[in-house]
């Protein structure tokens, strides 16, 4: 009976080193198998819309939304990461991950593999750049850009990880608008919005006017300059003058001019809840 006893626990001891043997290949498997991501992502084309006392929504036109259909041929791809090294097979041992694919269309024909590990991913659409290679400023150049959820996500070998990624407007947006008082007491106007590296100038003649949509790059401020005829019929200019606060990705922005009500000569431009008195200087039109 104790031989019996003895040749049973010796089976139970070799079954369990056996079983724990297999747990350790199964461990080392894991940890140099692949798997893989795919990518579940929308344009959010809703902006804060920042007018005279109020912030509300702000949905950007369709036509500058690429449509879900052509998504993935116009949205380039970024992944980084970091791995245990499969060739030592040791925890903190880790290897660099570092790639990009000119379209996501692309990386997902390519069928990519990723060694189990933890990774970030970025998609952007592309804009239109500028001769410097920066994003262009102007018409119909929306820059969106996007993070997975939760910055990272965990790569396990043998599945797929779905990464969830919404895309945001990286740029931010202005319209410029005239008050019915201003196109009364002006005429032949010229206005002048000035962002660091680029200006846009308009001839607004009605209370109806209202400029194209602008994209212009964040983290900066507009300046506001331009020549006008009273009515007096004397011509003046209007100095450039800051407008705006620092500007903010995500935001679209409302300008309004006006002719200055506070009995000076000039301008009022409301930006927001900011109001900014800009000067008329009479030209001197002697030869």
């Amino acid at each position: 009976m104790k031989t019996k006893l003895m040749r049973i626990a010796y089976v139970l001891f070799a079954a369990a080193i056996v079983s724990a043997c297999n747990n350790n290949d199964d461990d080392l498997a894991i940890t140099s198998g692949e798997g893989q991501i795919e990518f579940k992502y929308a344009i959010d084309g809703e902006l804060e819309n920042v007018e005279t006392r109020a912030t509300s929504g702000y949905k950007l036109p369709d036509n500058l939304i690429p449509s879900a259909a052509t998504l993935s041929e116009k949205l380039t791809l970024k992944i980084t990461g970091e791995y245990d090294n499969p060739a030592t097979k040791e925890k903190g041992d880790l290897v660099q991950y570092n790639n990009s694919w000119t379209t996501l269309k692309e990386y997902n024909e390519a069928d990519v593999k990723l060694n189990q590990g933890v990774y970030s991913a970025e998609l952007a659409n592309k804009p239109t750049l500028d001769d410097d290679g920066n994003i262009a400023e102007g018409e119909n150049n929306p820059y969106f850009k996007g993070g997975v959820y939760g910055n990272t996500l965990t790569v396990t070998a043998g599945l797929t990880t779905d990464a969830y990624v919404s895309l945001a407007l990286e740029n931010c947006c202005f319209t410029l608008k005239v008050t019915e008082w201003f196109v009364k007491y002006y005429s032949d106007v010229e206005l002048t919005i000035s962002s660091e590296n680029n200006s846009w100038t308009y001839n607004p003649t009605s209370a109806e006017f209202t400029s194209p949509l602008i994209f212009v790059n964040a983290d900066q401020r507009l300046k506001l300059s331009g020549k006008a005829t009273k009515q007096n019929g004397v011509e003046v200019e209007f100095s450039e003058t800051e407008i705006s606060g620092l500007l903010k990705k995500e935001h679209h922005y409302n300008i309004v001019v006006d002719h200055s009500t506070a009995g000076g000569a000039g301008l009022t431009v409301t930006f927001g809840d900011n109001y900014t008195t800009v000067n008329e200087i009479e030209v001197d039109l002697r030869e």
